[in-house]
Order: structure tokens, then C-alpha cells, then sequence
């Protein structure tokens, strides 16, 4: 079948328009869920969990995204970065190049770095939830992790639905 370019290359920024919007989606319903973590365990009234959930990720989000740019810039640099011995410190072993290869969900270890990420998460989320509050620190630790263990659980849920509507 003959196709155009301008057919085959309009479907770019579609799907890359749908990736994004698919993100915002899920970064709302994200923050609404771990408003509701935060507020079931009586962080405050629901303006006020929206505002710490949403502030919280977007730390997650910025510290997590810039990680990750360095361990790419690491695992995808040749000869081996002088920092990847760091990494591999790090990270406990592994190469950086087996950290991208499981975020892809291609690698031996995805189950482990999933958990990781979730500690990172409830890690930088505690911080913020910490210092926008100044609650004591064991209930922020709850607060953290209940709120990141209903996100990455939502999270993982749509990504395999993702996956299998994908698939069809």
C-alpha cells in the first residue's frame, strides 16, 4: 500500500499529543489519590492535602526527571562516563545501562527498581511534605509512603491496561 509522508509523518505528533495528554491525566488522578492517602490519615482539609500532593510531586518529578537524565547520559556515553563508577556505587551494583533497560521493563531487574523509585519518591515527597508542614517525621513517613505506595500502585495498574490495549 502506498501511503504519503505527509500521512506517515502527521502520526507523530498525534500519538506524541496523546502521550502527553495521557500524562496529564494520569498526573491529576495521581495528586487527586494522594490527596486523599494524605487526607485520610488527617493531614489537613482536601485543599490543603491537593496543594501538599501537588507540590510534593512536582519536587518528585523534577528531581526524578533530572536522575534520570544523568543515569541516560551515563548509560548511553561511550568510552563510560567517569561518573558512572559513582553510579554503579550508587545504585548497588548495577550499570546504569541495566537501569534504563528496566525502567523499559526490558531488563532482569524491574521489580527492584520500581521499589527504588518508590523509596526516592516517598523519600523526596517526605522532605517536601516535611518542610511545607513541620508534622513529626514519623507521620510524614506514613503520609509518604501510603500516598506513593496508592500512586505507583494506580500507576502500575494503567500501565499494563496501557500495555494490553495496546496489544490488541
Amino acid at each position: 500500500m502506498i501511503t504519503s509522508p505527509v500521512a506517515d509523518t502527521g502520526l507523530a505528533p498525534f500519538f506524541f499529543l496523546l502521550a502527553c495528554s495521557l500524562a496529564i491525566v494520569l498526573a491529576i488522578v495521581v495528586v487527586a489519590l494522594e490527596a486523599m492517602a494524605i487526607r485520610f490519615l488527617r493531614w489537613g482539609n482536601f485543599r490543603v492535602a491537593i496543594v501538599d500532593s501537588l507540590l510534593a510531586n512536582l519536587a518528585s518529578l523534577v528531581l526524578g526527571t533530572l536522575l534520570l537524565g544523568l543515569i541516560i547520559i551515563v548509560a548511553t556515553s561511550r568510552p563510560p562516563f567517569p561518573v558512572d563508577d559513582l553510579i554503579v556505587g550508587l545504585l548497588g551494583g548495577f550499570t546504569a545501562r541495566m537501569y534504563v533497560d528496566a525502567l523499559l521493563g526490558s531488563g532482569p531487574a524491574t521489580l527492584p527498581w520500581t521499589i527504588g523509585n518508590w523509596a526516592l519518591s516517598v523519600v523526596i515527597e517526605g522532605i517536601v511534605l516535611f518542610l511545607l508542614r513541620r508534622r513529626p517525621l514519623i507521620q510524614v513517613a506514613k503520609a509518604s509512603s501510603l500516598m506513593n505506595l496508592i500512586s505507583y500502585a494506580f500507576l502500575h495498574a494503567a500501565s499494563v491496561l496501557i500495555y494490553a490495549a495496546l496489544r490488541l
